[in-house]
């Protein structure tokens, strides 16, 4: 019989692997993964498991090593056991026995429990390229039969198809006018005639001969696509010529066309104009057969930005040179008009530079290695073969990308290379580090020529991408050589291709905190220039490079990180040198997205990549089988659409705006220059997926860099909303009638959304999609639907459990979305469920018993209290408590809340919906939750339980009002009002820290888990976003009957100022009515962005230290009995206890509990 041995494991950094030799044999085992996440509400948690098993006939013994590429997770140990998985560099991973392995029999299995924090799990998350080696160096690698599960839905499919439907009706309603011109992008200004065009399959084609360029490329598009030739017999004459009447010209890319009758007339000032006004030409006879009519129009149109861009990341996986032509072809015919071409990067190096061999003989090769002299390691797509012809593989030639060069720029598209440094850079610092070893014996002044490393360096960092050895040594003088060696080269191509150099882009982004603080040369360079912070060793590495630059006539380009933390001189300095900064962060919980007004506003000129609107490699959807990222949440073609240029905290459409944000000056308006999309290639292992990636989404983009200030910026309210969404409409109309068809004639492998679900009551199916003309077929006997499946074209009675759809174009399909019918469910279960109003059970958590039941104070009566009293503080944190008898298969409730928008760094769970404890052996237990659905919610909150007696507590929003709530049973189990579970009545006042932001759950709240560790009641009395010590709140406190303890946790909101003014007054109201009871003071906890941020932690700082001076002098006036919780690491130091650098996650509180539970246990002798 075989056995299983199960063990957990932790990550580490180490590298041990051997040389390279090929073979096409398999390995004698077989490898399984399983994915799961524990706890639903922490969706980065993830447990993995790898299932080994021992297929061939013989014993396995002890010297083995299994390789995977799979992104990085911080994990921890849980248990040890017979093997280990070690981090060997970013992404590629290594699997071996640990010193209790035993020998591994046939058809015996080891399981591997790694559990750790990543990504949410989905189809890009899984292992690739598992591969096998037996024994020491020089051992054959082998493939691996890997199987993978599928992977778990995280959410409930319910929720998003319907979802999915509401989004798709609203568009649905704001259908606009289709007589507007259907292009993407839209063009500025159209005045259209009653007359329209007909042309069938020719044309006579006048053009200047200043445009040949252009004509030959409008020539080849007219007969490929359309069939269409140029014609001297034809009806329909088209004439291209300069525009005479110059000062229409808004910019040099202003074009207008004319089409009358049989004639059309384009004209502009320069190519670039002619170029634009012909793609607006082919725009309009997309989604038509011959023989093709349009309609006559005055067209007058011209962009926004002059920098409309694509970034694509060619280095982490290749692209092949036909591939990059055709989408260069593509983007420019939507007029994006920049392609940066990221050729470097941690995992490989793709451009041919003469003299500098190895960057293309090792590092753009990934395989299998002992030492990366012939290769780098396996990334991403983990083969071991580095000379297969995988993505892991390949460069451009110099003559290749001479060509690139030329055809990029015939279509008005400037190729912008980016040469990643001082990090990113671990291609370039291995393939030089080869070449020292090369030479070093031979020619050591070659061999030290452009090394890029400290040899004797020992700094300990690791990157975003979990290197410890990619940040290039900016003290080195080889460093430079290589920099300018590069860029020299550069030029070169550039000028035999006659081609204009617009800019390089330098990088400069995501320098791992550590680098160069163990390298001895970067420690005398600092001494010898008298820097004392190696962040100046950065600022050095920037001003040499763009130096340099400034000295070639090169402007330069790079990430946002280039431009922080600089004095006004360096600003002015840099910004002077410029071409763009590409801002890619934008996340409001961290003020990031201040950062990108801020820069504008010191005179950067600023290119927008915001990752939540622009980042494509960020998946469409959380739907597990949808590849990409989803670290900054998904980005899908309206997210590209919502970019506001120039109202930037609007862009996230479900995000409030704070009003203290940064605000765009009048000249910081004029430094917003262009916006860029990005696709990185590290879930990307071919063009399709390239494709899949940007289309639709760069739609979005395209549009925004032609129309930057869209109707909808300059309004709000319904106003904005309703213009919004027919401007959406809009735009996903001209995708489904133009776009498609024209991706579908140019083999674009373009994604299509799922279909949204509807059910309802009547077990009647609802469908939609926001993309017009094609089918939705569904299945209802669980397998997947295909073009033969029922097709759905009207409402539908549907009697099955389960219904799964897909939405099919053409040759293409969508994932398939799955809705069960809830319906049918519920008509069998509801009928056996009795439910108890909740006004009849034990309410907890109340500070008086007066006013309104779900609410902790009577807020009629305390009326004077701050605004945000009412906004927060209806909202309850109280709990129920039960008794559950006999037989009980399932605990349910229904509840209602306001219909209020979803806070950012809440779950919905805790801010709207339920959490269950039960009783077991003494102890509180969690034991489910109950899922919001919207303003009413129905949800199982436990089933399939034993049937004995249960004690419950039932913990309510922490954040929305409950306004009407039930306990549901089943017939044969009833619910009894018991007892306060809890002893006295200990207050707690404080922020939105002590209230409950950012818990997972709310019972995780600090002041509940105290209720539940020690038998006391907590009353929760956070108010968030205020808790400033108010004399109206004193005064409410105060009044609260038979209070034994206050804990004032109010010190993280009010200024420094406010503390000392208001502490003595508050602390001398309570004691008038509580004369004698402890009062205990909680400093502010440390504010993880104070970790990076010296205002922040300043602000902590005095706020902790002017609450201290004030406990002491109320001691010296005498009052007894009030203490002061010092803030001593509550949270851990590690940086891991906050959601958002401020609001603790459940770690956190976890932390903060265990430090200052001891405390208040002692003074309260409890």
């Amino acid at each position: 019989m075989s056995k299983t041995i199960t063990l957990s494991l932790i990550l580490y950094t180490f590298m041990t692997v051997v040389g390279c030799t090929l073979s096409d044999h398999e390995a004698p085992v077989s490898v399984t993964w399983h994915i799961n996440v524990p706890d639903i509400n922490k969706s980065n948690n993830i447990e993995q498991k790898f299932v080994i098993k021992n297929i061939s006939n013989t014993i396995i013994d002890g010297d083995w090593s299994i390789f995977y590429s799979q992104f990085p997770m911080k994990s921890y140990l849980q248990q040890s056991s017979m093997a280990k998985v070690e981090q060997v560099k970013g992404t590629f991973h290594r699997i071996s026995p640990n010193k209790n392995y035993t020998l591994l029999n046939p058809g015996d299995s080891i399981v591997l429990i790694i559990n750790g924090r990543g990504e949410v799990p989905g189809y890009s998350m899984q292992p690739e390229g598992v591969y096998w080696i037996n024994g020491s160096k020089g051992s054959t690698p082998l493939p691996i039969k890997f199987h993978n599960h599928p992977i778990p839905f995280l959410f409930s499919q319910n929720e998003r198809a319907n979802q999915i439907y509401k989004e798709n009706q609203r568009i649905e309603k704001a259908i606009l006018d289709t007589s507007m011109i259907e292009v993407i992008p839209a063009v500025k200004h159209a005045t259209y005639a009653p007359s329209v065009l007909n042309l069938a399959n020719s044309i006579h084609i006048i053009a200047h001969p200043d445009f040949h360029i252009e004509t030959s490329i409008l020539k080849n598009k007219l007969s490929t696509l359309y069939g269409i030739t140029d014609d001297s017999l034809s009806t329909v004459q088209l004439r291209i010529d300069y525009l005479h009447q110059k000062k229409n010209a808004v910019n040099e890319e202003y074009y207008e066309l004319d089409v009358a009758n049989n004639k059309i007339q384009l004209l502009a000032t320069t190519p670039h104009g002619i170029f634009n006004g012909m793609q607006t030409f082919l725009s309009l006879l997309k989604g038509q057969e011959s023989p093709y009519t349009i309609q006559s129009v005055f067209i007058q149109d011209y962009p926004d930005f002059s920098y409309r861009g694509h970034m694509q990341d060619v280095a982490r996986n290749f692209i092949e040179l036909s591939d990059l032509k055709k989408l260069i072809d593509i983007l420019s015919s939507y007029k994006l008009n920049v392609f940066r071409f990221h050729f470097s990067d941690d995992e490989g190096w793709r451009l041919q530079i003469p003299g500098l061999e190895e960057l293309t003989e090792i590092a753009s090769h990934r395989g299998h290695t002992y030492n990366e002299s012939e290769c780098l390691y396996p990334a991403y797509n983990g083969d071991f073969d580095y000379q297969s012809k995988t993505s892991g593989n390949g460069f451009y030639s110099r003559d290749e990308f001479i060509d690139l060069l030329r055809y990029a720029a015939d279509r008005h598209v400037a190729i912008i290379p980016e040469i990643e440094s001082p990090g990113h850079a671990r291609a370039a610092i291995v393939a030089m580090k080869a070449r020292y070893k090369k030479y070093q014996d031979t020619d050591p002044i070659k061999a030290h020529e452009y090394l890029l490393h400290d040899i004797h360096d020992t700094s300990q960092y690791v990157s975003a991408q979990g290197y410890s050895d990619n940040v290039m040594n900016v003290a080195m003088p080889s460093t430079y050589r290589f920099m300018k060696k590069v860029i020299q080269e550069i030029q070169l191509m550039y000028k035999e291709a006659g081609v204009p150099l617009r800019s390089i882009h330098i990088g400069g982004d995501e320098v791992a905190e550590g680098a160069w603080k163990g390298s001895p040369i970067c420690k005398n360079f600092m001494l010898e220039h008298n820097m004392t912070d190696v962040q100046e060793l950065s600022d050095y590495f920037i001003m040499r490079i763009v130096d340099f630059l400034k000295e070639q006539n090169i402007p330069f380009s790079g990430w946002q990180e280039i431009a922080a933390g600089h004095d006004k001189d360096f600003d002015r300095y840099l910004s002077e040198n410029a071409l763009g900064i590409s801002c890619w962060k934008a996340s409001p919980h961290s003020h990031s997205d201040e950062l990108v007004y801020q820069f504008a506003n010191k005179g950067y000129p600023v290119i927008l990549c915001n990752a939540s609107n622009f980042y494509f490699d960020l998946a469409y959807d959380k739907h597990p089988n949808e590849p990409g990222h989803n670290w900054n949440g998904y980005v899908d073609e309206s997210k590209s659409f919502s970019l506001l240029p120039y109202s930037i905290y609007r862009s996230i459409r479900n995000r409030q705006v704070e009003k203290e944000k940064t605000r765009l000056t009048e000249q910081g308006r004029k430094n917003i220059k262009g916006v860029e999309s990005a696709l990185w290639s590290e879930t990307i292992r071919n063009f399709e997926q390239v494709e899949y990636y940007l289309f639709p989404k760069i739609m979005g983009l395209s549009e925004r860099g032609w129309h930057a200030s869209p109707q909808w910026e300059n309004i709000t309210g319904i106003h904005e909303q309703y213009t919004y969404e027919k401007d959406l409409s809009f735009y996903y109309q001209r995708i489904s009638q133009k776009e498609i068809p024209y991706w579908e004639k140019m083999e674009v492998n373009y994604r299509l959304p799922f279909p949204g679900l509807y059910i309802d009551n009547d077990g009647i199916l609802f469908a939609n999609s926001s993309i017009k003309g094609g089918q939705i077929r569904y299945t209802t006997d669980g397998t997947e639907p295909t073009l033969h499946s029922k097709l759905w074209n009207k409402p539908v009675k549907c009697n099955s459990n389960e219904i799964k759809a897909k939405l099919f174009v053409g040759k293409k399909q969508s994932v398939t979305i799955s809705i069960t019918n809830s319906h049918l469910q519920s008509e069998a279960s509801e009928a056996n469920i009795i439910y108890t109003n909740a006004n009849q059970l034990q309410l907890l958590g109340k500070a008086t018993m007066e006013g309104s039941f779900f609410h902790r104070i009577d807020t009629v009566r305390y009326k004077d209290l701050p605004k945000s009293f009412f906004f927060n503080d209806t909202a309850t944190t109280e709990i129920y408590t039960l008794s559950l008898h006999d037989a009980l298969p399932i605990l349910k409730a229904r509840w209602t809340i306001p219909n209020k928008r979803q806070n950012t760094n809440m779950t919905p769970i805790m801010q709207k919906g339920l959490d269950l404890y039960i009783k077991k052996e003494g102890e509180w237990q969690y034991a489910g939750v109950g899922i919001p659905q919207g303003i009413h919610s129905t949800s199982t909150l436990a089933e399939n339980m034993d049937t004995s007696e249960k004690d419950c507590i039932l913990y309510l929003p922490l954040y929305d009002e409950i306004t009407h709530l039930e306990i549901g049973v089943s017939s044969d189990a009833y619910l009894k009002k018991t007892k306060n579970p809890f002893k006295g009545k200990i207050i707690v006042y404080g922020s939105s820290i002590t209230q409950g932001a950012s818990a997972s759950r709310p019972g995780l709240a600090y002041p509940s888990q105290l209720s539940r560790s020690s038998g006391y009641q907590f009353i929760n009395m956070g108010l968030s976003g205020n808790g400033k010590m108010e004399s109206s709140v004193a005064k409410m406190l105060a009044e609260i009957k038979n209070v034994d303890a206050f804990i004032l946790d109010c010190i993280p909101n009010p200024t420094a100022d406010e503390i000392r003014d208001r502490t003595i007054p508050f602390v001398k109201t309570i004691r008038e009515k509580y004369p004698d009871i402890p009062v205990i003071f909680i400093q502010s906890v440390f504010r993880e962005k104070g970790n990076v941020n010296k205002t922040v932690r300043h602000r902590v700082n005095e706020q902790n230290k002017a609450i201290e001076e004030q406990i002491e002098k109320l001691h010296k006036l005498g009052y007894k009995n009030l203490y002061l919780i010092k803030e001593n690491h509550f949270l851990g130091t590690d940086h891991e206890g906050t959601v958002d650098g401020v609001h603790p996650n459940d770690l956190g509180f976890k932390r903060m509990v265990k430090e200052i539970q001891p405390v208040i246990t002692n003074i309260l002798h409890i």
